[in-house]
């Protein structure tokens, strides 16, 4: 029996016509239900086409998908074939089944064509798989229904479809704890006491928090600027080189007489997946190289396992008559030399940003988006065994390499002391305690 909540979305549904139907919030709102009990919806639609239900694994689409289907039609309705190309025959209409742990199912997709889709915990797969299933939602009047657990604020979900939901043809339904009346007091009792800090927030509140044990804890908008107020700056170029993998380029400047000390001015954020098409290692290194021409930029700081994009920076500058000096990453710091000097390089980025000495200008979106997400794979810190998650973390990356290679220059303390938050206006300000005023 459906509760208020989900008669209210099955109704919008019908009236509707959006392109992609989200249901998210707490955990046992009763999401998997909604959309059992849109598929006549579906059905009534799109009368003789086979559809598809996406979810991480075979186990948790027969868990979650196919359960509720069977409470919602009954298990005379529901027939359930496992094998290498399982399916679920639902009131004597298709659904085939496909798992998408990663990005091996991209293969399952492409080249099919379905007239509707459910995507059973579309935030636990990978970004790829979910694109390339809207492109082949495509016959007229097609459309998915997708649920998820709320997740990071920076997820790939959350920013590039939820925020954009207008634009993208998204309905996001949100559903709490308090829409499903069925729940027992004493689960929900249960549920709230077991679940504490971002998790709270998530399963509970059914809101997209921020992860505990993130790497840069210190990074908050006090950390993003508009605009610099340099006096005498140096710009440098620090770069994460990929192929496959995004070609990062960062403008960072350093201003000891100017504020703020450290900012990165701006990035150029290559992503070949993105793009649809892959740079090669000239490609990327005449960018890099035009990157520096373009902002009088005279130092280049690449990873030293880039060796061979190094060497092919140099010469380029060299054919073109450029001075500039492309050099290794210091990767040497600390006993581990691998996870050491990375360690290293995160704490001292860290500190940066925590004492005010080094800002990120807000159009700089996909490194402040990284930093936002970059977390440890543990969720503990100052641990021995700590360790950043790779993911996502390319442009986080080339600014660890600038900092642990390049830092800060001198140690002095500028002229004002508006590096440590105390104003905006790095003129001159006030402080008043205990009846003194210091005018700076």
């Amino acid at each position: 029996m459906l509760f208020k909540a989900q008669i209210d979305n099955l109704r919008y549904v019908l009236e509707s016509n959006h392109k992609i139907y989200l249901w998210d919030g707490s955990v046992r709102s009763g999401k998997t239900t909604n959309v059992a009990a849109c598929v006549p919806i579906m059905m009534e639609r799109i009368p003789n086409d086979d559809f598809c239900i996406v979810g991480v694994s075979q186990a948790t689409i027969e868990r979650n998908v196919i359960r509720s289907f069977r409470q919602m039609f009954g298990d005379h309705n529901v027939i359930y074939r496992q094998g290498d190309k399982p399916k679920v025959f639902v009131c004597g209409r298709t659904f085939h089944c496909i798992g998408a742990s990663d990005l091996r199912c991209e293969s399952k997709i492409k080249g099919a064509t379905f007239s509707g889709c459910i995507v059973d915990e579309v935030s636990e797969m990978p970004q790829e798989v979910f694109l390339a299933l809207i492109q082949r939602i495509s016959p007229p009047g097609a459309f998915m229904m997708c649920t998820t657990n709320p997740d990071s604020p920076m997820h790939w979900l959350k920013t590039d479809f939820i925020d954009r939901a207008e634009e993208v043809g998204l309905k996001h339904f949100i559903m709490r704890l308090e829409d499903n009346p069925s729940l027992p007091e004493d689960y929900i009792r249960t549920l709230k006491a077991s679940n504490t800090g971002v998790w709270y927030k998530r399963f509970v509140l059914g809101e997209w928090a921020k992860s505990e044990g993130l790497v840069f804890p210190s990074f908050d908008d006090s950390c993003v600027i508009e605009n610099a107020k340099p006096i005498s700056p140096k710009y440098s170029c620090a770069v994460d080189f990929g192929t496959k993998n995004p070609c990062v380029f960062l403008s960072i400047a350093q201003d000891l007489a100017g504020w703020p000390r450290i900012w990165v001015d701006e990035e150029r954020y290559f992503d070949s997946k993105a793009e649809g098409y892959y740079k090669t290692e000239m490609e990327n290194a005449l960018d890099c190289v035009d990157f520096c021409l373009e902002r009088n930029i005279g130092e280049v700081v690449v990873d030293r396992s880039a060796f061979s994009f190094i060497l092919t920076v140099r010469k380029e500058a060299k054919r073109r008559g450029v001075h500039l000096n492309v050099m290794a990453a210091n990767n040497n710091q600390g006993p581990d030399r691998v996870r050491g000097s990375v360690l290293q390089g995160i704490y001292s980025v860290g500190n940066l940003f925590g004492t005010g000495d080094l800002k990120i200008r807000r159009r700089c979106k996909n490194l402040i988006k990284e930093i936002h997400s970059y977390s440890w794979k543990d969720n503990t810190q100052y641990t021995e065994s700590e360790e950043p998650i790779k993911v996502k973390d390319h442009a986080v990356d080339a600014l660890r390499y600038y900092v642990s290679t390049i830092g800060l220059k001198s140690e002095r303390k500028p002229k004002h002391l508006c590096y440590n938050h105390l104003t905006d206006c790095p003129e001159s300000f006030e402080i008043k305690s205990n009846n003194y005023k210091v005018l700076f």
